[in-house]
């Protein structure tokens, strides 16, 4: 079972039983969706065609016009229900060694082990803020000379919140170009960085070498529409078909009202830009609260957040006292000690103890309150868990 959904499990089955109980184990934006998209999706229903793999050219042309920018310049989409799906078809496509870069989204390893690719994983570590070195990178790459290699790049990361540098981005793209990697950009959090001013995607920096997609899941808090795109640019043609072909058999299309959903999403629409702007000021506060506490308050080794409503927590100093061999033995006393759920380390591929928090129990009925009110229950569940700390 995904940790995720295991974590889940157990909240619903604390809250029966009475106990106070933190929900820090989702990834789920739980805001509700824009009304535009949702007057758009209702508009559309009637909408019952099979389309492509490639939707239809007026969506196509919005998504690839959104993503066109400076060097970049795709010139072939393909939609899936949802990110997830096309990461799948990506990964049965592709013919070589696919890079992890650990921590990482529990599904990237969990497609891995199950389509039974060749992959090699790279462990950031605090010291580096849990991001990628180029050094790395290209001591992986060195190792395999002749194998085509597949990278998976998400950003902001989860489950660390953190981005990166421009500098560092332009380092990377170097080695990329070098060794010639194919890059997955998982960018489905971008436009929830906290300061959009600082993100940078991938693609400018290797703009041939890299698929961009994201979808309507966190932007837009619609996870449960399942409705995603993915972007090649022309070097990449020949994994495109492939993908074509693939997904042909496998589920033909997406829903052909989401199509339409999608492209008002690829619009300016000025309420689009207040919901975004809304969404980062939610969780920038959130991020603020949380990592200003805990740094002040505990040794953890912690991310600091600068997109979606992740936090890293790395426990190593504690770990003598807290008598825990594993991630997972950690995550259940957590939950024992504090009542707050979160996802293990294991799941993301860290061998050390560590865990995800995500701090998105909040009161979407009362955001126009103080943040004491409508986010009272992160600030509950964070001091909690310093309270508990205290002792060690």
């Amino acid at each position: 079972m995904s940790a995720t959904l295991e974590s889940q499990q157990i909240i619903t089955r604390l809250k029966k039983e009475g106990k106070t109980v933190y929900n820090g184990g989702l990834g789920a934006n739980p805001l509700p969706p824009p009304q535009i998209l949702i007057d758009t999706f209702r508009e559309n229903v009637h909408l019952k065609e099979y389309t492509t793999p490639d939707g239809i050219p007026e969506v196509n042309e919005s998504v690839l016009n959104h993503y066109r920018s400076g060097p970049y310049q795709p010139t072939r989409c393909l939609f899936g229900n949802g990110l997830k799906e096309l990461l799948f078809l990506v990964q049965v496509c592709f013919e070589g060694l696919i890079i992890h870069i650990h921590p990482s989204w529990v599904s990237y390893q969990e497609q891995t082990k199950l389509l039974d690719k060749k992959t090699v994983s790279i462990t950031t570590t605090w010291t580096h803020n849990f991001l990628l070195q180029p050094s790395q990178l290209e001591r992986v790459c060195k190792n395999y000379p002749d194998t085509p290699k597949l990278l998976i790049f998400n950003q902001p990361t989860n489950p660390t919140g953190i981005i990166y540098s421009p500098e560092l981005l332009q380092q990377i793209g170097e080695i990329i170009d070098r060794y010639d990697v194919t890059v997955f950009a998982d960018e489905i959090y971008s436009r929830i960085v906290y300061q959009q001013e600082d993100y940078s995607s991938l693609s400018k920096y290797c703009p041939t070498r890299v698929l961009c997609g994201s979808s309507l899941s966190k932007e837009y808090a619609a996870g449960g529409w399942r409705a995603g795109w993915l972007t090649f640019p022309s070097e990449q043609e020949s994994l495109y078909q492939k993908c074509y072909i693939f997904a042909s058999s496998m589920y033909s299309c997406i829903s052909n009202p989401l199509l339409m959903v999608i492209k008002q999403a690829m619009g300016d629409h000025p309420s689009l830009d207040i919901y975004r702007q809304q969404t980062r000021r939610i969780y920038s506060e959130l991020a603020r609260y949380v990592s200003k506490h805990l740094s002040e308050n505990t040794r953890l080794h912690l991310s600091h957040p600068e997109g979606a409503w992740y936090i890293w927590l790395n426990f190593e100093d504690y770990r003598d006292r807290l008598s825990v061999k594993d991630s997972k033995q950690l995550w259940k006393k957590i939950i024992e000690k504090t009542g707050l759920v979160t996802v293990y380390g294991e799941a993301f591929g860290d061998s050390q103890l560590s865990v995800r928090y995500s701090f998105i129990d909040i009161d979407i009925d009362r955001l126009e309150e103080d943040f004491s009110t409508w986010g009272s229950r992160v600030v509950n569940a964070t001091q909690s868990l310093i309270e508990w700390l205290s002792q060690y």
